[in-house]
């Protein structure tokens, strides 16, 4: 049972709305890319279609995608939310090892309990829709994904009761609706950092823990009275220095799930030419169609499934999109050339120039020696802090286990 009243349930997801609302209009994508990016998906067309029909409208949606159900992953009695890059289930992993897979069930919820829940929930979305001063259709698309999933979970934790939840941090909608339920319920939340330096803006619901990878990230949790340790990574290495030149060293090139393949094309075209490189190793984004890339001239395209530890092992360079893999090239000791206008995103999307780790490729430079230059420098060592990383899961495995139940 829920243990809140009416009007608390309905500030929480008034300030859950709110929050979605402030982050969509202060993306570092524009509404326009946005709304092509939602209406590749089959969701974001149907709710395109209803937008002129308003509240009623995205209620038709929310009738039709709860009739097929999503699924629940529950492990120990805990329900598990996580993040493509699956840092859950690395640290449960890590933890217990990799049997605690034999323990992960998955649950679709009563499609009667989900129902009942729409029905006694249609005024407090209402309101919640009313607050949110809707201007975009991107932000009608989103805040409906935000209540079909908001309507799944009221309905399944009506009857069932996990001891927590594990909840990998994004702004994606169905963990949005999962973290304000669990504070609507009393659920312990735990949540999963996905961003490996960056700081996300404070949750709009109450965390009970919170695992993050740097000392920043944990200072920061702190100041919000959230106990925060870090998660390990796989190694810190020093910078693999001096470049060899090209066609003498081995460079590789780090994609995105949402790069432009016409356009890395034309740019390693130019880059081989001028510099005499026959291949460039290249990392497709995990599940990609790598059939995509076959317009990318003098390149060998790496297996995605590689274990990208294996694949940054061989490099003594990486060129890089947009992608958190920027940091693990670093830690790998592996010097990052940062490249802009490959993808729909903007430049700098991670801050990783701005904050002054990530050389930005710039045509006109003396190639490999500006490179160099940077990463030997004492500016880069006095931003580029190793310190901040822990590759032991001493605090992780502290902490899951007080929180989830003993270590096996």
């Amino acid at each position: 049972m829920s243990k809140m009243i009416e009007s608390e349930r309905s500030i929480l997801l008034e300030k859950t709305v709110a929050f979605l609302i402030s982050e969509n209009r202060n993306s570092d994508l524009s509404l326009e890319e946005r709304q092509k990016i939602q209406n590749r998906k089959r969701y974001g067309k149907i709710l395109g279609f209803l937008y002129p029909f308003g509240f009623f409208g995205g209620m038709v949606y929310s009738l039709s995608a709860l009739w097929k159900g999503n699924p629940v992953t529950s492990f120990r009695g805990m329900v598990i939310e996580d993040h493509a890059n699956r840092v859950v289930s690395k640290s449960l992993g890590r933890t217990w090892g990799e049997d605690y897979k034999e323990d992960l069930i998955r649950v679709f919820p009563s499609k009667i309990k989900v129902f009942t829940s729409l029905w006694k929930n249609f005024f407090l979305l209402r309101s919640a829709y009313r607050s949110a001063g809707i201007k975009h259709v991107t932000e009608f698309v989103r805040i409906f994904r935000l209540f079909h999933f908001y309507i799944m979970w009221k309905g399944f934790f009506s009857y069932y009761s996990p001891s927590a939840i594990l909840l990998a941090r994004t702004n994606d909608q169905k963990r949005l609706a999962l973290g304000s339920v669990a504070e609507e319920y009393g659920i312990p939340l735990i949540v999963f950092t996905v961003d490996q330096v960056a700081l996300r803006s404070p949750a709009p619901f109450e965390i009970s823990a919170q695992l993050c990878f740097t000392k920043r990230q944990v200072l920061a949790a702190g100041k919000r009275n959230i106990t925060a340790v870090r998660m390990p990574v796989p190694s810190i290495r020093t910078m693999k220095l001096p470049i060899p030149e090209p066609g003498q060293g081995v460079y590789g090139l780090l994609l995105n799930a949402k790069c432009y393949p016409a356009k890395v094309g034309e740019w390693v075209e130019n880059f081989s030419s001028q510099h005499n490189i026959k291949s460039l190793q290249v990392r497709p984004h995990p599940g990609f169609d790598v059939e995509k890339l076959s317009v990318i001239p003098h390149s060998c395209i790496c297996d995605w499934h590689q274990p990208l530890d294996e694949y940054l092992d061989g490099l003594d360079l990486v060129f890089a999109l947009n992608t958190n893999a920027v940091i693990e090239a670093l830690l790998h000791g592996v010097p990052v050339v940062y490249l802009g206008g490959f993808d729909p995103y903007e430049y700098d999307l991670h801050r990783f120039v701005s904050d002054g780790i990530a050389y930005p490729y710039l045509p006109a430079d003396i190639f490999p020696d500006s490179v160099i230059h940077f990463y030997s420098s004492e500016s880069f060592r006095v931003k580029w802090n190793p310190e901040e990383f822990i590759t032991d899961n001493i605090e992780e495995s502290e902490l899951l286990t007080q929180l989830t139940g003993s270590h096996e």
